[in-house]
Order: structure tokens, then C-alpha cells, then sequence
């Protein structure tokens, strides 16, 4: 799913190339690809503007199955045999192997976050202010809660809570059975991307700065200050903290 995982750490245990790269295929929708692609089980997942979701053979891109559904731009989930996206103007579930419909949920209608599926709830912030929690089962509604502000970046999960940022730079814990607010950090940065969270510390680019949270209780354990742009979403790797800016660096924080 977006991030990786549901706690958006944004690592994964497979290596990439290190020397030049060769296409082995291509696949070309008829609209742009709106989606980051998720891979699981040999099969390509992915949303293109065309108002498809496409499911591809990973090994030679051949086209195993579309299912047609006007998408977001945000990445789908994969878990446990279904595919969940965001679409207008609510959430849908598909069958992994060959695209049907499964359920479908309307919710406000405002722009979605990708989706987060961990221990078979569905989680994912909207536009309208809200974090909401549906049955990964059937898609009906177990909780949602009221930031006051927009929800640009996906929840991250971890250890019974869910973690997520609004634009206006709050960071909220929830408990993930019921919604409660277990801590809410203000800062007067604000946030276009995910939070992620490895180690008991929740990162956050939040403006011009990385915040380093305890997951526990939001009390701060760091900030990092890069003053150029907008940083990205932390990946987290064996105590490293991985960022992007607007200004076209990247950056590996760590203890000194």
C-alpha cells in the first residue's frame, strides 16, 4: 500500500539495481496512470485517468484484468486477496484476481487519501476534515473523527493507533478501534504528505521542517530545519530517516 506499509515507513526488503536499468515492458492506458502502482504477488495494481483499475502480469505487463471506476490520484491497497481505492466519491473494494466489485462505500464526497488496511479495517482521511475507519468486510462506517481541518497525507497505523497530519500542521493519535484522540500536536508548519511511523517515533515533514514524535504521548524528541522547501513524506530504515525537498535534495537524518 502507499508508504509501503500501513505505518508508511516507505522501505521495502527488496533491492533495486545499482548500475543502468532496462525496461523489460510497458503498458499504455488510454488516459495517464493516476496512481502510484502497488505490487504484490506477481500482479501490478494500478489507476490510470482513463477511469480504470488495471491489474497487470508483473513478469511481462500483459493485461489480466480492468475493472472501470473513476479513481483518485492515490494509491490502491492490496490485502488479503482485495484491492481498495479511493474513487469519486467514496471507496471501493475489488477482488484482487479479477476485478469485481466486492463493495463500495459513499462518503462525503471530498478529495481521499490513500487507503490504510490493517487487521481488517480500512482507514483513510478525507478533505471534509474527517479520519474514517470501514469494515474491510462489508465497507459500513466503525468510526470517524473530526480534525477541523483538511487531510492531505494518508493515515500511517502502528500498534493500535493511527496516526495523521493536517494541512494546517497538526499531528493526531487516534485509537484505532474507536476513533478516540489519544494526543494532538500542534506546530505552525504545514503538511502535504503522509506521517510515518517506525521505532516509536512518529517523523513528519511538516513545511520546511522533520519532526521526530514520541508515538506515545506527541511529546517532541527532535526537529530538523532545511529551509528550502516542502519535505516529503520520511521513509525510515534501520534508524535512518529518509526525506525529499521542493528544492530537489535529499537527505539521511540520524543520530549524530
Amino acid at each position: 500500500m502507499v508508504g509501503a506499509d500501513a505505518a508508511n515507513t516507505g522501505t521495502a526488503p527488496e533491492s533495486g539495481p545499482k548500475a543502468g536499468v532496462t525496461a523489460y515492458w510497458q503498458f499504455e492506458a488510454d488516459d495517464r496512470i493516476a496512481t502510484d502502482p502497488a505490487v504484490v504477488d506477481g500482479t501490478v495494481y494500478v489507476g490510470s485517468h482513463d477511469d480504470h483499475v488495471y491489474a497487470l502480469d508483473a513478469t511481462d505487463g500483459s493485461e489480466l484484468w480492468a475493472a472501470d471506476h473513476g479513481i483518485e490520484e492515490t494509491a490502491p491497497a492490496v490485502v488479503d486477496g482485495t484491492v481498495y481505492l479511493a474513487t469519486h466519491p467514496g471507496v471501493i473494494a475489488l477482488s484482487a484476481t479479477d476485478g469485481t466489485q466486492r463493495w463500495s462505500a459513499e462518503l462525503s464526497g471530498a478529495e481521499l487519501s490513500a487507503p490504510s488496511v490493517v487487521d481488517g479495517t480500512v482507514y483513510l482521511g478525507l478533505w471534509d476534515d474527517n479520519v474514517y475507519a470501514l469494515d474491510a468486510a462489508d465497507g459500513t462506517e466503525q468510526w470517524r473523527f473530526d480534525t477541523g481541518d483538511d487531510l492531505p497525507g494518508s493515515p500511517a497505523v502502528a500498534d493500535g493507533t493511527v496516526f495523521i497530519a493536517t494541512e494546517g500542521g497538526t499531528v493526531y493519535a487516534l485509537d484505532a478501534t474507536d476513533g478516540t484522540q489519544q494526543w494532538r500536536v500542534a506546530t505552525d508548519a504545514s503538511v502535504d504528505a503522509p506521517v510515518s511511523v517506525a521505532d516509536d517515533t512518529v517523523y513528519a515533514g511538516m513545511g520546511a521542517y522533520v519532526y521526530a514524535f514520541d508515538a506515545a504521548d506527541g511529546t517532541r524528541r527532535w526537529r530538523f530545519l532545511d529551509r528550502i522547501g516542502q519535505m516529503s513524506s520520511p521513509a525510515v530504515v534501520d534508524g535512518v530517516v529518509v526525506v525529499g525537498n521542493g528544492g530537489g535534495f535529499v537527505y539521511a537524518l540520524g543520530e549524530p
